[in-house]
């Protein structure tokens, strides 16, 4: 099963004073926690990774400075217009290679646990085609995994919106997979000062 993962890193930090991927937590940047995750999937004879960032032109130095040369970089000039054109972008890459599932990122989410990433992981091994959703107190989280059969439909989107449309229109396709991990709906805007109490 191939299976890009990808990073939305392209939002405008409206709600947050400075640029908010760029916030140091525990001696790294919020994004580094992430693609430091990231980083430690591994090819098997289940799973092979692709892996990308779609991110905006400030931060386009940025991210080819950190990344490794097994990450894409994608810059998203049209980032203003809203999250459904990095998500484009992102399914677009995994069209191109030839994907099974999208695997969705927020960049500003450094909480997830690993376990919680392998459990979905694993889950669409076993359900290629369902949407497979980490779920905290009956809240959605990240990441998500979106099967190719609904790529087509996510590059439709327009605006300010991430995958949630596809993802209620084809709720016969979801499996909620209930975890013990707040870090998957973690919304750094909202919950900045509890970071930075532990």
């Amino acid at each position: 099963m191939k299976i890009t993962v990808s990073v939305l890193a392209a939002g405008e930090s409206s709600r947050f004073k400075g640029e908010k991927l760029l916030h140091v937590y525990r001696e790294k940047t919020i994004t580094e926690h992430v693609l430091d995750k990231i980083n430690k999937l591994n090819d098997n004879d289940s799973f092979s990774f692709q892996r990308v960032v779609i991110t905006k032109p400030a931060l386009l130095n940025f991210y080819q400075q950190k990344l490794l040369n097994n990450w894409s970089v994608i810059n998203n000039e049209s980032y203003k217009e809203g999250m459904s054109t990095s998500l484009k972008l992102a399914v677009l890459e995994a069209v191109h290679n030839k994907a099974d599932f999208l695997l969705l990122f927020l960049a500003d989410m450094p909480m997830i646990k690993q376990i919680t990433i392998y459990r979905v992981i694993e889950k669409a091994l076993e359900s290629p085609e369902k949407i497979i959703r980490p779920y905290f107190n009956n809240q959605p989280g990240f990441p998500v995994a979106l099967p190719k059969a609904l790529f087509e439909e996510l590059t439709l989107l327009a605006g300010d919106v991430g995958a949630k449309p596809v993802i209620e229109k084809h709720k016969e396709r979801l499996i909620k997979l209930e975890c013990n991990d707040s870090g998957s709906i973690f919304d750094i805007d909202e919950d900045i000062w509890s970071m930075k109490e532990k």
